[in-house]
């Protein structure tokens, strides 16, 4: 969370989204240029959401997401950084 924090920090122009993972995938941010309501977001993310998400290890439909989010982005540049906590659920 700190590497993501610090990242997010060191941006100056880019629209960053969060999107969470277990077994489901849930956009928490829409893509944005407010660094200060995605950081308190992120403030918020744990492993497991509290139970607020299934368990498991959705990496393609967290992909999916994303891609779905930056289909319609008319920048020339398009990154998805994917994080997760290592568990095969």
């Amino acid at each position: 969370k700190e590497v993501t924090e610090d990242f997010i920090k060191k941006r100056n122009s880019d629209r960053i989204g969060l999107v969470v993972f277990a077994g489901d995938a849930y956009t928490q941010c829409p893509m944005t240029l407010d660094y200060g309501v995605l950081l308190e977001i992120l403030k918020s993310v744990s492993i497991g959401m509290d139970g607020t998400i299934p368990d498991g290890t959705a990496i393609g439909l967290a992909t999916a997401r994303c891609l779905k989010r930056l289909e319609n982005s008319q920048t020339k540049s398009k990154v998805v950084i994917l994080l997760t906590d290592g568990e095969n659920n």
